[in-house]
């Protein structure tokens, strides 16, 4: 498994997590990093190694990636993210490598906002045709690539990030909120990086109309205040629609899972999403989703709506009324639980490890 920073974040917490998962199941796995931070869990009995980057960019890293690749000879390589797939790239080049190499896109190309777009581009084109495969986590994110690079047809696959496994009683306890311990309120929770992306500007104006009908209604959101002036305009508008007491935002929190397992629902507002983990966390706990129909994973997760209620794009209206729906209705409440539970199963790491061991098989 290769990606440029080995932290707390999203896709280190899926590598190390499949990298754990793929581990009880017999095989031999090294979590290669440009660079390490913030001491992330990595699980027992698995092999770190650190290129050293350090703030500097991933192609940095290419003679040394490409000396491990000589020394080891490994099997399979996971290149994660776009900077240590160009990378690997050029170091399996460079090595002479016979390693199969598999890129792992996660985030939805077309929609990402990304800088320097003509030149990744190029990059792109260039590079990950000579990969054995370019996997997405969802069929949104593999078909947009697809039509964004049609050289890429045909050598491309979808690996799913893993859900969690479960959740004690302990763990769901952790969530230390007094508003959990208030027998009449209802408890709203969104998790995700506090950026425009992810649409919470859209999610306070609906929990607006859901607290004009429903004043119990709170919502905690949990996720690093990435963003200063998104932030700001946020704060304004929590105060402007008197909103500060039914608003709590958390910040980063190492395990959310516990906050999501003792909510009433989880609400997913995002403009864009390679795949959603959140949601996958909210269907292993029985919890019902309330997601935006945006381009990548969570209206796949959720079985067009199956499993969670979908709602359109910066659709104040239609959050609104989704929410309102959820939190009124324990009949519907109920079913989407029972629901979710079973698609969860879908996302259980040990047959997403499996997926990650048959592509290495059958490349």
């Amino acid at each position: 498994m290769f990606l440029h920073t080995l932290d707390s974040r999203a896709v280190a917490h899926v590598v190390t997590t499949v990298s754990g998962a793929l581990k009880e199941i017999g095989a031999d796995v090294t979590i290669v990093c440009a660079t390490r931070r913030e001491n992330p869990k990595v699980p027992e009995g698995i092999e770190v190694v650190d290129l050293g980057a350090g703030d500097r960019p991933t192609s940095f890293v290419i003679p040394a990636l490409a000396r491990l690749l000589r020394q080891f000879g490994f099997d399979g390589l996971f290149a994660h993210s776009d900077g240590p797939a160009r990378v690997a790239v050029l170091a399996r080049t460079l090595a002479r490598s016979k390693t199969k190499l598999v890129i792992v896109v996660h985030r939805h190309y077309s929609t990402a906002g990304l800088s320097h777009r003509w030149l990744r581009d190029r990059l792109v084109a260039l590079l990950y045709p000579r990969a054995d495969l370019v996997a997405g986590p969802s069929p949104g994110v593999v078909e947009d690539l697809e039509q964004q690079f049609p050289r890429l047809a045909g050598k491309t696959g979808v690996l799913p990030n893993p859900a969690p496994t479960h959740a004690s009683p302990d763990r769901i306890l952790q969530a230390n909120h007094k508003w959990f311990d208030e027998a009449d309120t209802k408890v709203l929770v969104s998790v995700g990086n506090v950026i425009r992306r992810k649409g919470y500007d859209v999610l306070l104006r609906a929990l607006r109309v859901v607290s004009e009908n429903d004043p119990t209604v709170r919502l905690l959101i949990i996720g690093r205040l990435d963003d200063p002036s998104y932030l700001d305009e946020l704060r304004r508008y929590i105060t402007e629609a008197d909103l500060d007491g039914t608003v709590d935002m958390l910040g980063y929190v190492p395990d959310p899972l516990p906050y999501i397992a003792r909510s009433n629902a989880l609400v997913h507002a995002a403009r864009s999403e390679a795949f959603g983990l959140v949601i996958t966390e909210a269907l292993a706990v029985g919890v019902p989703v309330i997601s935006t129909d945006c381009p990548g994973g969570p209206s796949w997760i959720l079985g067009d709506g199956e499993y969670g209620l979908i709602v359109p794009v910066d659709d104040v209206e239609a959050m609104s009324e989704a929410i309102i729906q959820v939190l009124e209705s324990p009949e519907l409440s109920s079913n989407l639980s029972t629901s979710g539970l079973q698609r969860a199963r879908f996302f259980d790491q040990r047959h997403i490890a499996e997926s990650y061991l048959r592509v290495i098989e059958r490349t």
